[in-house]
């Protein structure tokens, strides 16, 4: 599919070493991901969301928390409700809205005690043995 373009980036730098190593010739170039300075916490922030996972919600972790949930009511779980929805639901809260804005987004991160992420090409296997990182990951460790 990329053999027509004249450049294309991966951000993963075993990815770019596959594609490599497969055509020493593949315009793919490798652009490492990062996050802005401005999100980078110099101390760690009050914590009062045991579990997050927001964005794109990997329905194996999301079930299992929820099963963890259920033999642990007092764990405060943050969640998109479904897929096309932006509403998060707080399984001691209930429904807390939208995240409409980056720095809400960032926000709950850094409220959260921890931020599960997961990796689509693990999950879904679309992207045949590529995998990668997504944004979350630095997004949330920037997060402590």
């Amino acid at each position: 599919m990329t053999k027509n373009l004249p450049f294309y980036f991966v951000t993963a730098y075993d990815t770019y070493e596959q594609i490599k190593k497969i055509d020493a010739n593949n315009n793919v170039n490798y652009m490492p991901l990062s996050i802005a300075d401005k999100w980078v916490l110099n101390e760690m922030p009050e914590k009062d969301i045991d579990v997050v996972q927001v964005g794109r919600r990997s329905e194996f972790l999301h079930n299992f928390m929820m099963r963890y949930c259920e033999a642990h009511p007092e764990v405060n779980y943050v969640y998109l409700e479904s897929k096309g929805s932006w509403e998060y639901i707080s399984t001691t809260k209930g429904n807390i809205g939208r995240l409409d804005s980056r720095e809400q987004f960032m926000r709950i991160l850094q409220k959260s005690k921890v931020s599960l992420v997961s990796t689509p090409g693990i999950e879904t296997g679309r992207f045949g043995n590529i995998d990668f990182f997504t944004p979350r990951f630095f997004e949330s460790a920037a997060s402590y």
